[in-house]
């Protein structure tokens, strides 16, 4: 399979149920019907409640999960747009898949932390620490080693599959009934969590875990289907990008807004660490500081 057969089976319409009937003006690809999907959904604006990086701040104008997760998906689509004119211009990519990249990332954006419980890691920690107190105590159990170490190792992305293919019911077995690629694209560590888990490791699929034992199957067919061979979906890298662009930024706005930093302290960084741009961006502080 060459490459432009490969962009070609993770960007095509595949999902566990075929989609309903649309209207023949409906324009969208398979990717925009996605977001459609999930923009107006519950699960989707329960991010508004989960702060990013301060929790139970008064301020209104700190970035909650939701601010986030839309600055990722704009990010990563347009880091989308530009892989694909280069898949264009070197012919790798057919014509009539144009945009389905960039909305598949536009997708993966919105979905990439809504299973991370309230207070992010530190709620993830507080779960984890729960269930390994309470196996302890609870010597005699049903639960399988694998189903106890989906507790004891629980993880927000894991989290983020089941909601999308299972817990969000709204009469479709499927929850949102995603293209195969839309649900991939979150999948960071490609292995159960008695696989993953493994530190330190240098295969990055070991590095945690990316399904629960119940979404095996499910995890299974997509894998099977994309040929993937229990690898990162292409698309994960280019998702972690925007991530990292993302957080790295309001890390910074946010930390000035709340005094945690001031401009002082962000001039020695950038003055110590930065290889590319330097004189231009610390010439740009120069003037922040002198206006402000």
């Amino acid at each position: 399979m060459n490459y432009k057969e490969k962009w070609k089976l993770i960007l095509e319409e595949k999902r566990f149920r075929e989609k309903s009937a649309t209207i023949e003006s409906d324009g969208r690809n398979t990717f925009e019907n996605d977001y459609g999907r999930l923009i107006s959904s519950a699960p989707i604006r329960r991010l508004q409640d989960k702060t990013q990086v301060f929790p139970l701040e008064e301020s209104d104008y700190i970035r909650t999960r939701l601010t986030h997760s839309l600055e990722v998906s704009y990010l990563a689509s347009s880091i989308g747009q530009s892989i694909e004119n280069l898949l264009l211009n070197k012919k790798e990519l057919d014509l009539s898949l144009k945009g389905n990249l960039s909305s598949l990332l536009r997708v993966a954006g919105l979905v990439h932390d809504l299973g991370n419980p309230p207070f992010g890691h530190f709620g993830e920690e507080a779960i984890k620490k729960f269930f390994k107190q309470y196996f302890e105590k609870n010597k005699k159990t049903s639960l399988s080693d694998l189903e106890k170490s989906d507790f004891e190792n629980f993880d927000g992305n894991v989290q983020t599959l089941r909601i999308l293919s299972k817990l969000y019911y709204f009469g479709d077995e499927f929850g949102y009934n995603l293209n195969y690629s839309s649900l991939a694209s979150i999948i960071k560590y490609p292995s159960n969590s008695l696989e993953g888990n493994k530190k330190p490791t240098t295969e990055i699929a070991k590095k945690k875990f990316g399904y629960f034992v119940t979404e095996t199957e499910t995890y299974k067919k997509i894998n099977d289907y994309l040929k993937l061979g229990n690898r990162r979906h292409p698309v994960v890298y280019l998702l972690e990008a925007a991530d990292d662009i993302a957080y790295s930024a309001a890390d910074i706005e946010d930390g000035i807004k709340l005094g945690k930093v001031n401009l002082d302290d962000i001039e020695r960084i950038f003055a110590k660490n930065l290889d590319k741009n330097k004189e231009a961006v610390l010439n740009k502080i120069k003037d922040l500081k002198e206006k402000f």
